[in-house]
Protein backbone atom coordinates (compact mmCIF):
# COMPACT_ATOMS: atom_id res chain seq x y z
CA UNK A 1 0.00 0.00 0.00
CA UNK A 2 1.61 3.43 -1.02
CA UNK A 3 2.15 5.73 2.15
CA UNK A 4 0.70 9.02 2.21
CA UNK A 5 3.50 11.06 1.76
CA UNK A 6 4.17 9.01 -1.75
CA UNK A 7 0.24 10.05 -2.67
CA UNK A 8 1.21 13.77 -2.02
CA UNK A 9 4.27 13.86 -3.65
CA UNK A 10 2.62 12.44 -6.87
CA UNK A 11 0.11 14.69 -6.99
CA UNK A 12 2.00 17.81 -6.66
CA UNK A 13 2.01 20.27 -9.54
CA UNK A 14 5.46 21.31 -8.19
CA UNK A 15 8.44 19.31 -8.62
CA UNK A 16 11.21 19.18 -7.13
CA UNK A 17 12.71 20.65 -9.30
CA UNK A 18 10.89 23.41 -10.70
CA UNK A 19 10.11 24.23 -6.38
CA UNK A 20 14.14 25.02 -6.32
CA UNK A 21 15.17 28.46 -7.10
CA UNK A 22 18.30 28.21 -8.70
CA UNK A 23 18.70 32.21 -8.75
CA UNK A 24 19.97 33.39 -5.83
CA UNK A 25 22.94 35.56 -5.24
CA UNK A 26 26.36 33.96 -4.75
CA UNK A 27 29.35 35.29 -2.81
CA UNK A 28 29.16 37.69 0.78
CA UNK A 29 27.48 40.60 0.66
CA UNK A 30 28.69 43.58 2.67
CA UNK A 31 26.64 47.02 2.62
CA UNK A 32 28.33 50.33 3.34
CA UNK A 33 25.22 52.94 4.97
CA UNK A 34 26.07 56.37 6.80
CA UNK A 35 24.31 55.86 10.35
CA UNK A 36 21.39 58.69 10.87
CA UNK A 37 19.56 59.23 14.28
CA UNK A 38 15.95 61.54 15.21
CA UNK A 39 18.44 64.65 15.46
CA UNK A 40 21.82 64.22 13.26
CA UNK A 41 24.58 62.41 11.32
CA UNK A 42 26.79 60.54 12.99
CA UNK A 43 30.44 60.81 11.23
CA UNK A 44 30.05 57.53 9.79
CA UNK A 45 30.56 58.64 6.16
CA UNK A 46 33.91 57.68 5.94
CA UNK A 47 34.56 53.82 6.02
CA UNK A 48 37.06 51.19 5.06
CA UNK A 49 36.54 47.65 3.86
CA UNK A 50 39.41 45.17 3.01
CA UNK A 51 38.69 41.72 1.00
CA UNK A 52 38.42 38.40 3.10
CA UNK A 53 40.83 36.80 0.92
CA UNK A 54 43.51 37.42 -2.04
CA UNK A 55 41.46 35.26 -4.33
CA UNK A 56 38.03 35.58 -6.25
CA UNK A 57 36.63 38.52 -7.15
CA UNK A 58 34.87 41.51 -5.68
CA UNK A 59 31.89 43.90 -7.49
CA UNK A 60 31.25 47.22 -5.97
CA UNK A 61 28.50 49.01 -6.56
CA UNK A 62 27.65 52.88 -5.53
CA UNK A 63 24.65 55.17 -5.14
CA UNK A 64 24.99 58.43 -4.33
CA UNK A 65 21.86 60.02 -1.80
CA UNK A 66 18.73 60.60 -3.06
CA UNK A 67 17.02 64.00 -3.55
CA UNK A 68 14.95 64.88 0.11
CA UNK A 69 11.76 66.24 -0.39
CA UNK A 70 11.14 70.24 0.25
CA UNK A 71 9.25 71.62 3.75
CA UNK A 72 6.50 73.59 2.83
CA UNK A 73 4.39 76.53 4.84
CA UNK A 74 1.84 77.27 2.85
CA UNK A 75 -1.20 75.90 0.32
CA UNK A 76 1.15 74.46 -2.64
CA UNK A 77 2.35 71.11 -4.78
CA UNK A 78 5.46 69.76 -5.25
CA UNK A 79 7.78 67.63 -7.16
CA UNK A 80 9.34 64.57 -5.91
CA UNK A 81 12.79 64.36 -5.42
CA UNK A 82 15.61 62.62 -7.65
CA UNK A 83 17.47 59.66 -7.66
CA UNK A 84 21.17 59.51 -7.79
CA UNK A 85 23.53 58.06 -10.04
CA UNK A 86 25.01 54.71 -9.54
CA UNK A 87 28.24 53.20 -10.50
CA UNK A 88 29.63 49.66 -10.54
CA UNK A 89 33.03 47.86 -11.05
CA UNK A 90 34.53 44.42 -10.51
CA UNK A 91 37.95 43.63 -9.19
CA UNK A 92 39.82 40.14 -9.75
CA UNK A 93 42.34 39.58 -7.04
CA UNK A 94 45.05 37.76 -7.98
CA UNK A 95 46.62 37.17 -4.59
CA UNK A 96 46.08 40.57 -3.69
CA UNK A 97 43.70 42.30 -0.75
CA UNK A 98 41.59 45.11 -2.17
CA UNK A 99 41.40 47.90 0.25
CA UNK A 100 38.82 50.53 0.24
CA UNK A 101 38.20 54.20 1.58
CA UNK A 102 34.81 55.77 1.69
CA UNK A 103 32.36 59.36 1.45
CA UNK A 104 29.12 57.99 1.64
CA UNK A 105 26.45 61.23 0.12
CA UNK A 106 24.05 62.28 2.76
CA UNK A 107 20.58 62.94 1.80
CA UNK A 108 19.84 66.94 2.77
CA UNK A 109 18.12 67.50 6.32
CA UNK A 110 18.31 71.40 6.51
CA UNK A 111 15.20 73.14 7.20
CA UNK A 112 14.50 74.89 3.63
CA UNK A 113 11.65 75.31 2.33
CA UNK A 114 10.51 74.85 -1.08
CA UNK A 115 14.24 73.57 -2.23
CA UNK A 116 16.44 71.59 0.08
CA UNK A 117 19.37 71.64 -2.37
CA UNK A 118 21.27 68.52 -3.75
CA UNK A 119 22.12 65.63 -1.64
CA UNK A 120 25.79 64.42 -1.68
CA UNK A 121 27.64 62.25 -3.67
CA UNK A 122 29.34 58.86 -2.76
CA UNK A 123 32.92 58.34 -3.42
CA UNK A 124 35.50 55.40 -3.46
CA UNK A 125 39.02 55.37 -3.05
CA UNK A 126 40.51 51.91 -4.00
CA UNK A 127 44.00 49.98 -3.69
CA UNK A 128 44.45 46.63 -5.39
CA UNK A 129 48.36 46.07 -5.63
CA UNK A 130 49.67 48.56 -7.82
CA UNK A 131 46.82 49.49 -9.59
CA UNK A 132 44.32 52.60 -7.66
CA UNK A 133 41.56 54.43 -8.91
CA UNK A 134 38.43 56.43 -7.35
CA UNK A 135 34.82 55.57 -8.30
CA UNK A 136 31.70 58.50 -7.72
CA UNK A 137 28.08 58.53 -8.27
CA UNK A 138 25.86 61.93 -7.18
CA UNK A 139 23.32 62.11 -5.54
CA UNK A 140 19.82 63.50 -6.72
CA UNK A 141 18.30 66.83 -6.71
CA UNK A 142 16.00 68.22 -4.31
CA UNK A 143 12.38 68.03 -5.01
CA UNK A 144 10.63 71.78 -4.89
CA UNK A 145 7.68 73.09 -3.70
CA UNK A 146 5.59 75.93 -5.30
CA UNK A 147 3.01 77.97 -3.18
CA UNK A 148 -0.53 78.22 -5.02
CA UNK A 149 -2.35 81.70 -3.98
CA UNK A 150 -5.19 81.47 -6.29
CA UNK A 151 -3.66 83.68 -9.42
CA UNK A 152 -2.11 80.60 -11.15
CA UNK A 153 -1.34 77.13 -11.25
CA UNK A 154 1.40 74.19 -10.12
CA UNK A 155 2.12 73.63 -13.65
CA UNK A 156 2.41 77.16 -14.72
CA UNK A 157 4.28 78.07 -11.47
CA UNK A 158 7.13 75.43 -13.04
CA UNK A 159 7.00 76.34 -16.40
CA UNK A 160 7.90 79.90 -15.32
CA UNK A 161 10.70 78.64 -13.44
CA UNK A 162 12.25 76.76 -16.75
CA UNK A 163 11.27 73.02 -15.64
CA UNK A 164 10.30 70.36 -18.09
CA UNK A 165 6.71 70.46 -18.76
CA UNK A 166 4.09 69.06 -21.22
CA UNK A 167 0.62 70.70 -21.35
CA UNK A 168 -2.23 67.79 -21.08
CA UNK A 169 -3.26 68.53 -24.09
CA UNK A 170 0.16 67.53 -25.52
CA UNK A 171 0.28 64.40 -23.50
CA UNK A 172 0.12 60.66 -24.58
CA UNK A 173 -1.03 57.62 -23.27
CA UNK A 174 -0.08 56.57 -20.08
CA UNK A 175 0.12 59.97 -18.98
CA UNK A 176 -2.56 61.53 -20.24
CA UNK A 177 -5.93 60.00 -18.50
CA UNK A 178 -9.39 60.18 -19.84
CA UNK A 179 -12.62 61.49 -18.37
CA UNK A 180 -15.15 59.26 -16.67
CA UNK A 181 -18.07 58.27 -19.57
CA UNK A 182 -15.51 58.43 -22.63
CA UNK A 183 -15.65 62.01 -22.53
CA UNK A 184 -12.40 64.14 -24.12
CA UNK A 185 -10.08 64.81 -21.34
CA UNK A 186 -9.50 68.24 -20.35
CA UNK A 187 -6.98 70.61 -22.32
CA UNK A 188 -6.73 73.44 -19.99
CA UNK A 189 -3.35 75.52 -20.02
CA UNK A 190 -3.36 74.97 -15.60
CA UNK A 191 -2.59 71.29 -15.50
CA UNK A 192 0.09 69.30 -17.27
CA UNK A 193 3.47 67.23 -16.36
CA UNK A 194 6.35 68.98 -14.52
CA UNK A 195 10.28 67.19 -14.27
CA UNK A 196 12.37 67.99 -12.03
CA UNK A 197 14.76 69.13 -13.92
CA UNK A 198 15.93 72.39 -15.58
CA UNK A 199 19.13 71.95 -17.49
CA UNK A 200 21.93 68.75 -17.80
CA UNK A 201 23.33 69.66 -14.80
CA UNK A 202 20.61 69.55 -12.43
CA UNK A 203 21.11 65.09 -13.60
CA UNK A 204 24.11 63.56 -11.26
CA UNK A 205 26.42 61.39 -13.05
CA UNK A 206 28.89 58.67 -11.94
CA UNK A 207 32.30 57.92 -13.19
CA UNK A 208 35.25 55.78 -12.28
CA UNK A 209 33.25 52.07 -12.65
CA UNK A 210 33.03 49.19 -15.43
CA UNK A 211 29.26 50.85 -15.78
CA UNK A 212 28.37 54.35 -14.89
CA UNK A 213 24.60 55.71 -14.59
CA UNK A 214 23.05 59.32 -14.48
CA UNK A 215 20.39 59.72 -11.99
CA UNK A 216 16.75 59.62 -13.16
CA UNK A 217 13.96 62.25 -12.77
CA UNK A 218 11.09 62.57 -11.07
CA UNK A 219 7.73 64.29 -12.41
CA UNK A 220 4.41 65.14 -11.10
CA UNK A 221 1.14 65.20 -13.37
CA UNK A 222 -1.45 67.93 -12.14
CA UNK A 223 -5.12 66.92 -13.56
CA UNK A 224 -6.77 69.89 -12.11
CA UNK A 225 -7.19 72.11 -15.19
CA UNK A 226 -8.31 75.88 -15.23
CA UNK A 227 -7.85 75.07 -11.78
CA UNK A 228 -5.84 77.36 -9.20
CA UNK A 229 -6.22 75.84 -5.88
CA UNK A 230 -3.71 73.46 -4.26
CA UNK A 231 -6.40 70.86 -2.95
CA UNK A 232 -6.47 68.09 -6.38
CA UNK A 233 -5.36 65.19 -7.95
CA UNK A 234 -2.07 64.16 -8.06
CA UNK A 235 -0.07 61.42 -10.00
CA UNK A 236 3.35 60.78 -9.12
CA UNK A 237 6.08 58.90 -11.37
CA UNK A 238 8.85 58.58 -9.72
CA UNK A 239 12.16 56.18 -10.71
CA UNK A 240 14.85 54.01 -8.86
CA UNK A 241 18.22 53.88 -9.74
CA UNK A 242 19.53 51.86 -12.03
CA UNK A 243 20.96 48.63 -9.60
CA UNK A 244 17.84 48.77 -7.81
CA UNK A 245 15.55 46.21 -8.50
CA UNK A 246 16.66 45.75 -11.92
CA UNK A 247 19.77 46.35 -14.17
CA UNK A 248 17.76 49.88 -15.09
CA UNK A 249 16.32 50.42 -11.98
CA UNK A 250 11.87 50.56 -12.10
CA UNK A 251 9.40 53.10 -12.33
CA UNK A 252 7.38 53.86 -9.23
CA UNK A 253 3.92 55.48 -9.73
CA UNK A 254 1.60 56.84 -7.39
CA UNK A 255 -1.42 59.42 -7.14
CA UNK A 256 -3.02 61.57 -4.17
CA UNK A 257 -5.86 63.08 -3.76
CA UNK A 258 -5.13 66.35 -1.89
CA UNK A 259 -8.89 66.15 -0.75
CA UNK A 260 -8.66 63.56 1.05
CA UNK A 261 -7.64 62.63 4.25
CA UNK A 262 -3.88 62.87 3.51
CA UNK A 263 -3.22 66.45 2.98
CA UNK A 264 -4.34 66.54 6.51
CA UNK A 265 -1.00 64.83 7.25
CA UNK A 266 2.15 65.87 6.78
CA UNK A 267 5.01 64.51 4.80
CA UNK A 268 2.34 60.99 5.12
CA UNK A 269 3.35 60.21 1.17
CA UNK A 270 6.44 58.23 1.75
CA UNK A 271 4.15 55.41 3.27
CA UNK A 272 3.03 55.30 -0.55
CA UNK A 273 6.22 54.95 -2.02
CA UNK A 274 7.66 52.36 0.61
CA UNK A 275 4.68 50.25 -0.89
CA UNK A 276 5.74 50.56 -4.01
CA UNK A 277 9.08 49.62 -3.29
CA UNK A 278 7.90 46.84 -1.30
CA UNK A 279 6.32 45.46 -4.51
CA UNK A 280 9.16 45.79 -6.66
CA UNK A 281 10.96 43.54 -4.47
CA UNK A 282 11.52 39.67 -5.30
CA UNK A 283 9.97 39.60 -1.55
CA UNK A 284 7.34 41.68 -0.91
CA UNK A 285 6.71 42.86 2.61
CA UNK A 286 4.10 44.74 4.49
CA UNK A 287 4.54 48.69 5.04
CA UNK A 288 6.63 49.58 8.04
CA UNK A 289 4.97 51.48 10.19
CA UNK A 290 5.24 55.73 10.27
CA UNK A 291 5.75 58.04 12.63
CA UNK A 292 3.39 60.58 9.99
CA UNK A 293 0.92 58.22 9.29
CA UNK A 294 -1.41 55.95 11.32
CA UNK A 295 -1.80 55.71 14.79
CA UNK A 296 -0.22 58.83 15.66
CA UNK A 297 -0.94 62.63 15.33
CA UNK A 298 -0.42 63.75 11.92
CA UNK A 299 1.09 66.30 13.42
CA UNK A 300 5.07 65.11 12.89
CA UNK A 301 7.68 67.65 14.16
CA UNK A 302 10.57 68.79 12.77
CA UNK A 303 13.13 66.37 13.99
CA UNK A 304 11.64 62.94 12.88
CA UNK A 305 11.64 63.63 9.00
CA UNK A 306 14.57 65.80 8.83
CA UNK A 307 16.85 63.20 10.23
CA UNK A 308 15.71 59.74 9.96
CA UNK A 309 16.43 57.59 6.66
CA UNK A 310 12.66 56.16 6.38
CA UNK A 311 14.17 55.00 2.70
CA UNK A 312 15.95 52.92 1.14
CA UNK A 313 19.04 53.76 -0.82
CA UNK A 314 18.87 54.50 -4.73
CA UNK A 315 15.63 56.47 -4.82
CA UNK A 316 14.62 60.40 -3.85
CA UNK A 317 12.16 61.40 -1.08
CA UNK A 318 8.40 61.32 -2.13
CA UNK A 319 6.32 64.70 -2.55
CA UNK A 320 5.09 65.87 0.55
CA UNK A 321 0.85 66.47 1.15
CA UNK A 322 -0.22 69.58 1.07
CA UNK A 323 -1.74 71.77 3.93
CA UNK A 324 -3.80 74.63 3.89
CA UNK A 325 -1.99 75.89 7.08
CA UNK A 326 0.77 75.03 9.03
CA UNK A 327 4.22 73.51 8.08
CA UNK A 328 4.76 70.26 6.12
CA UNK A 329 7.83 68.85 7.58
CA UNK A 330 9.53 66.34 4.21
CA UNK A 331 11.68 63.13 4.35
CA UNK A 332 14.88 62.83 3.13
CA UNK A 333 16.16 61.29 0.51
CA UNK A 334 17.44 57.71 0.57
CA UNK A 335 20.85 57.41 2.33
CA UNK A 336 24.27 56.99 -0.33
CA UNK A 337 25.30 53.23 -0.23
CA UNK A 338 27.58 51.11 -1.20
CA UNK A 339 27.04 47.35 -2.08
CA UNK A 340 30.22 45.12 -2.03
CA UNK A 341 29.86 41.30 -3.13
CA UNK A 342 33.29 39.33 -2.68
CA UNK A 343 33.09 35.89 -4.39
CA UNK A 344 36.08 33.75 -3.40
CA UNK A 345 37.79 30.55 -4.80
CA UNK A 346 38.33 27.25 -3.88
Amino acid sequence: MASLKTIVASRNIISKETAIEDNLETGQVFMLIPHSTCHLDHASVNQTWSSPNTTGTVVVEAWGAGGSAPNGTCCGSSLPGNSPAYTKKTFTLNSQTLQITTTLGLSCNNSANCYKGESGPTCICYVLGSNNGTMCAGGGRGGVWWCIDGSTSFTCCAATANYCHTLFADLTYPYKLQNLGGSTAPTGEGCGIVCNVRCAADIPTASGGDINCPGTISCTLHTCCNSMHCMCQYYFFQPTSAGRFGENGVMLQYSANMEGPHHACGASMHNDLLRQLSIASRAPSGMPAGSCYGPRSCNCHDSVNRFQQFLPHGIGAPPVAVRADGTTYSPRGGPGTIRITYRGTS
